[in-house]
């Protein structure tokens, strides 16, 4: 008799997601001892990088970006990019994402699948929605690296050489995807998130209070 094949995978995102994160762990804390002007100097080589990608791959942002130069751009000139809102990126999903395997519709479908059974979308991508508290619900799509890219960026370790462990009482990130913490420290504050705010679940995006 063959096993069921969905649980095995389903048991292997977790892992995936620690095993990221740990890849993550020695660069993000390195960064922390950055002075100004290497930050500034990453934060203009990725910039340059994600308009070049956006301009290249998303027909919404190449609208946009007409005449920008990604290899000239610098951090002073962000003011003058124009802003995508979330009205704008909701009603040209098609046209915003940089994959064009990507749909709304199909992403809706995720979500609504992924309810109890969270998976990634084409065994690459972490789909999260917001409440929608704002009025209008948003959808987000990004690849399992680039979601801890995000996390590895907000959280850091509360002892060196290791993530935190969990806690019975905090929710994850994202729980489907690794366990939780239970001390979350964000980069840009010296304080330990509240133990017991929920910053995040499978499905809704995290946000930061």
């Amino acid at each position: 008799m063959t096993a069921p094949t969905t649980p095995r995978r389903q048991a292997t995102l977790p892992a995936k997601m620690s095993a990221e994160l740990t890849r993550r762990l020695g660069p993000y804390t390195g960064r922390l001892g950055w002075d100004a002007s290497q930050l500034a100097h990453h934060q203009r080589e990725r910039l340059r990088l994600l308009l070049t990608h956006a301009a290249g791959h998303s027909p919404f942002h190449a609208r946009r970006l007409r005449g920008v130069d990604p290899s000239q751009f610098e951090l002073a000139d962000l003011a003058r990019l124009p802003v995508m809102t979330k009205a704008e990126m909701m009603a040209q999903f098609d046209a915003v994402v940089t994959d064009p395997r990507l749909s709304k519709h199909q992403v809706e479908q995720h979500l609504a699948a992924s309810l109890h059974e969270p998976s990634l979308l084409l065994d690459e991508y972490v789909c999260l929605t917001s409440g929608g508290s704002s009025g209008l619900r948003g959808i987000f799509v990004q690849t399992l690296s680039e979601f801890a890219d995000f996390v590895a960026s907000l959280v850091r370790p509360d002892t060196p050489g290791r993530w935190p462990q969990a806690g019975r009482r905090q929710r994850a990130w994202c729980s489907a995807w690794s366990p939780p913490p239970r001390r979350c420290i964000p980069a840009a504050s010296a304080r330990p998130w509240p133990p017991g705010r929920r910053s995040g679940s499978s499905r809704r995006r995290p946000r930061c209070r």
